[in-house]
């Protein structure tokens, strides 16, 4: 069975280090990208992406406009996105929400917690080998 990829898309290379480091202690594949369009980049090209831990305020593409894009393309529509941000605002939650984001978590983050919401949040992938 593959491991399922999170594509990790965050301006801070502290954030990305620590996600990095926890999502391969648990057992998940990554990308980086460290801006939304970059992420976009690599939603559109790779088809093995299981899922996004995106940040809100980052240069060139916030995540906002990120999610925005990743809601209206039909080939990544349907990836679960995972909010990890500073952003505390109850107007930003309500808004990430709305948009289709499948999650929203408010950094600084505990590992566990993070693992479990991204749990949930995944599609279910059972591989059968031949």
């Amino acid at each position: 069975m593959s491991k399922q990829k999170i594509l990790i898309i965050d301006d801070d290379e502290t954030t990305v280090l620590m996600l990095q480091q926890i999502l391969a202690k648990n057992g998940f594949e990554h990308e980086m990208a460290l801006n939304g369009k970059a992420g976009l980049d690599i939603l559109n090209k790779d088809e093995k992406i299981d899922g996004v831990i995106l940040d809100i305020i980052m240069p060139e593409m916030d995540g906002h406009e990120t999610l925005k894009h990743i809601k209206q393309t039909p080939k990544i529509k349907d990836t679960p996105v995972l909010m990890l941000t500073g952003v505390t605002a109850i107007a930003d939650v309500s808004e990430c929400l709305s948009m289709g984001a499948s999650d929203y978590m408010v950094k600084p983050f505990d590992e566990e917690t993070l693992i479990s919401r991204l749990q949930k949040i995944l599609p279910l992938t059972i591989g059968f080998e031949d």
